[in-house]
């Protein structure tokens, strides 16, 4: 909760990617600095960060790797989180349904729960209320056998109430022997 320590220790990070020539260490603070603009509703001071971390390293050659550091972080989901932050939510559901395609393919389980999060927002957004509670509700699945919870707390207001929705349809569900 402390924003400002935050964006501090992403300048330190930032800089210590430039110190020791690891420009995927400095592009990567770029684009947790974006979020953090984003989610505190600086759109163009995320696009701005976003921008730089795309110029700073060459995402296309580390895409051949897998590095778990930016397994969840990368400007492919860093753009489709903005697209679904700044009304453009439904232009990110084919994106996303095809990053999350790839993801399933190459067997990473945290990018596609990222993905899959994203994407129950992206439905729920788009007025696919259904559809984004079962999308919800598989990435929980997935999640709870892994004991991920930060994937869901961090992607914020949306997700945290789509969460007690579908936390009540649940129980109703039980009581009746549907959902």
């Amino acid at each position: 909760g402390d924003r400002d320590r935050a964006l501090q220790l992403l300048t330190e990070l930032e800089a210590v990617g430039h110190r020791l020539g690891q420009p995927r260490v400095a592009a990567s603070a770029r684009l947790e600095r974006a979020m953090q603009n984003l989610a505190h509703g600086d759109q163009s001071g995320a696009l701005e960060q976003l921008a730089l971390a795309e110029q700073s390293f060459s995402w296309a050659d580390a895409s051949n790797y897998w590095f778990i550091a930016n397994d969840t972080l990368t400007p492919t989901i860093a753009r489709l989180r903005v697209m679904l932050r700044t009304g453009s939510a439904h232009k990110a559901i084919a994106p996303l349904r095809t990053e999350l395609a790839e993801a399933e393919r190459l067997m990473r389980g945290r990018r596609a729960l990222k993905l899959r999060i994203l994407l129950a927002e992206a439905l729920h957004t788009d007025g696919q209320g259904k559809m984004s509670l079962r999308t919800l509700d598989r990435a929980l699945k997935f999640a709870q056998n892994e004991g991920y919870i930060r994937s869901f707390l961090e992607e914020g207001a949306v997700i945290q109430a789509m969460l007690r929705e579908l936390h009540s349809e649940l129980d109703e569900g039980d009581a009746t022997g549907e959902y």
